[in-house]
């Protein structure tokens, strides 16, 4: 019969850490070995479990940001419509004179100034320009003109040196002394005189665009003392 003690003396035997050496390896080692490793993958699934808490954080930290700065963007928007109407008042004081001076200018060189190759967008430029009754009847006149210019080569060259600009509760009225050179295969073949007016009005501008001068008439009167040049450049 085993006694009791007997009993402890082989449990004591069999939880000693085993000893010596198996296949190259000390086995005296082997339970620390054994306790390190378990603590390592304890640590690498503790470490997993962080990562994954903070990337959930970032993520609900980010949706969160995203959304207050969208609700925000909205509000911005919401005041910006009540602030800016689709009209804003304008007068002659809001815009300067230079201003008005290089506008009008601009609209003089794009009606002088052109060749085949850029008729048609100068034109287009003053028409966008144009109240509609004035839109019309110049497009009515000048397309046998955009056709002529570019059937037979020509150039006018269109030279303003003085422009006089009056203007009266925003309606302004540009004329101006000019001299235009007509060349056909540049070669120069005539020059005139001419006087050119403009009736302009101060519209008062979209949201986010600027005013602009909308042509309200045209005119272009024609002088007909012009002296007329053969091929050579010599005066007939």
């Amino acid at each position: 019969m085993i006694t009791p003690m007997q009993k402890g003396i082989e449990a004591a035997k069999i939880k000693a850490p085993p000893s010596g050496v198996y296949e190259g390896v000390d086995l005296s080692v082997l339970p620390s070995y054994i306790c390190f490793k378990a603590q390592s993958a304890k640590e690498a699934i503790s470490l997993k479990h962080q990562r994954l808490i903070l990337l959930v954080l970032v993520c609900l930290v980010g949706g969160l940001y995203r959304s207050e700065v969208s609700e925000l963007t909205t509000k911005l928007r919401e005041k910006e419509y009540i602030i800016f109407p689709d009209f804003l008042p304008v007068s002659p004081q809001t815009v300067s004179d230079e201003w008005v001076k290089e506008e009008i200018r601009t609209m003089f060189s794009k009606f002088g100034n052109v060749r085949p190759s850029s008729i048609e967008a100068n034109y287009n430029y003053l028409i966008n320009r144009m109240k509609d009754s004035t839109k019309s009847q110049f497009e009515a006149e000048m397309l046998d003109k955009v056709m002529f210019i570019k059937e037979n080569s020509m150039r006018e060259a269109l030279d303003c040196p003085d422009i006089e600009i009056l203007e009266k509760n925003g309606h302004y009225k540009a004329t101006g002394v000019c001299t235009k050179e007509v060349y056909v295969h540049s070669e120069l073949q005539l020059t005139e005189k001419e006087i050119i007016e403009m009736d302009l009005k101060l519209i008062p501008p979209k949201r986010g665009q600027h005013s602009i001068l909308e042509i309200q008439k045209l005119k272009r009167f024609k002088n007909h003392n012009f002296k007329r040049f053969d091929s050579k450049g010599g005066q007939q």
